[in-house]
C-alpha cells in the first residue's frame, strides 16, 4: 500500500478517535469527576493544569531532532508515566499518585466512548491525561501510536483478525500487509497456527450463533460411523475411506481411537 493512501486511512480513523478524546476532555461528568476528586483529596482547583508538568520531561540529545520534536514523539503511555513520576518526585508523594489513579478507573464513566470494543485502558488514560494536566492537543500528538496500538484492527497467529463497531474495509486493508506476513509464518510452521492455550476451554467452533462449525467434524464423524459399521477395519481401511470421502489420511492407528472419543464427547454435548 501506497504512503499516501496509509497517510489518507490514519486520517478517516483519526477523526474518529479525535471524537472521543474530545468528548472525554469536555464532558461535564468528567469535570465533575475531577472537582470531586480535587475536594477528596484536598487538592487546590487546576492545580495540575497550572503546574504543567507534562513540559519539563528529561530527554537526551537526539541526532535528527530538535528537543521539542523529541518531546512531541513520546507516546501516550510513557507521556503519562513519565509524568506521574515527575509528580510522585515533586509535589504529592507516590502513594496519592496511586490513590488517584485507582479513583479514575473506579470513578471516572468512559462508557460514552466510542470505539466500545476497544480495551478500556486507553480511554481511562486519556482521562488520566486530563486529570494531571495533560493539555487534550499534547494528547492528539499521540494519535499514531493510539491507532496503531488501539484502533487499527489486530491479527493473532491464528489468522484471526479482531475488529470493532467502527472497523471499516479501509481499516483492514491498513493491516494487511501483516496478515500476508502471519500467513507466510503458518504456511512454513504449521505449529504456529493453533489456538492459545490460556483459550483451551473456549470452542471456537460451537453451536451458538454466528460460529462456524469444525472442519475437522465431517472427518470425525465418517471414521466414527464407519469404525461403528466395520469394528475390525484396519487402519488401511479407514484410510480408504477418508480418500473415498476427500479427506487426508491418518498416520497412527491411535488417531482413529482419539477421534472416536472426541466425537463421542462432541454427541455428548450436543444431546
Amino acid at each position: 500500500m501506497k504512503e499516501a493512501d496509509r497517510a489518507k486511512i490514519e486520517k478517516h480513523a483519526a477523526q474518529k478517535m479525535e471524537l472521543s478524546i474530545c468528548d472525554i476532555y469536555d464532558s461535564p461528568a468528567i469535570k465533575t469527576e475531577i472537582e470531586k476528586c480535587y475536594e477528596k483529596f484536598n487538592i487546590q482547583p487546576n492545580f495540575f493544569e497550572n503546574k504543567q508538568v507534562y513540559l519539563v520531561f528529561c530527554i537526551p540529545p537526539h541526532p535528527y531532532k530538535s528537543k521539542q520534536a523529541a518531546l512531541d514523539s513520546i507516546n501516550l503511555d510513557k507521556l503519562l508515566d513519565q509524568t506521574l513520576k515527575k509528580w510522585s518526585n515533586n509535589y504529592i508523594n507516590y502513594k496519592a499518585v496511586i490513590a488517584l489513579k485507582r479513583y479514575v478507573i473506579k470513578n471516572f464513566k468512559v462508557s460514552f466512548c466510542k470505539p466500545k470494543y476497544l480495551d478500556p485502558a486507553i480511554w481511562y488514560n486519556i482521562a488520566m491525561a486530563r486529570l494531571f494536566g495533560i493539555p487534550k492537543k499534547r494528547v492528539l500528538k499521540c494519535m499514531h501510536q493510539i491507532l496503531v496500538d488501539e484502533y487499527f484492527p489486530k491479527v493473532n497467529m491464528n489468522l484471526q483478525i479482531q475488529i470493532n463497531e467502527l472497523t471499516t474495509e479501509e481499516d483492514i486493508s491498513y493491516i494487511w500487509q501483516e496478515v500476508e506476513d502471519k500467513q507466510k509464518i503458518c504456511s512454513w510452521n504449521p505449529k504456529v497456527y493453533r489456538r492459545n492455550p490460556k483459550d483451551k476451554y473456549t470452542n471456537f467452533y460451537g453451536r451458538k450463533k454466528g460460529k462456524t462449525e469444525d472442519p475437522k467434524r465431517e472427518r470425525d464423524k465418517t471414521v466414527y460411523d464407519f469404525k461403528k459399521s466395520n469394528p475390525k477395519a484396519t487402519l488401511k481401511n479407514v484410510n480408504k475411506k477418508l480418500i473415498a470421502k476427500g479427506f487426508k489420511t491418518l498416520e497412527d492407528y491411535t488417531h482413529i481411537y482419539k477421534i472416536i472419543e472426541r466425537y463421542k464427547k462432541h454427541l455428548t454435548d450436543i444431546s
